[in-house]
């Protein structure tokens, strides 16, 4: 990847896949960012910029999604 630069949402796609495998652990803000090697405030940041949600919104979204789906 010499001379191409690193998106936000490429930055943080570790911690997008640790939470979709793990939505009944915790998912605190300190954890995510130590899963892409950041300060929670900059991974903070740039998920937001990638998503348009901030880490515990995502979190929360994606576990309520998946309650609705184990209600059906």
């Amino acid at each position: 990847m010499s001379g191409q630069r690193t998106t936000p949402l490429h930055r943080i796609i570790p911690a997008l896949v640790h939470i979709q495998a793990n939505l009944d652990q915790d998912l605190s803000l300190d954890l995510l960012a130590s899963q892409v090697k950041l300060s929670k405030y900059h991974f903070h940041r740039l998920f937001l910029e990638a998503t348009g949600e901030t880490p515990k919104a995502y979190v929360d979204r994606l576990r309520l999604e998946w309650a609705a789906v184990q209600l059906r």
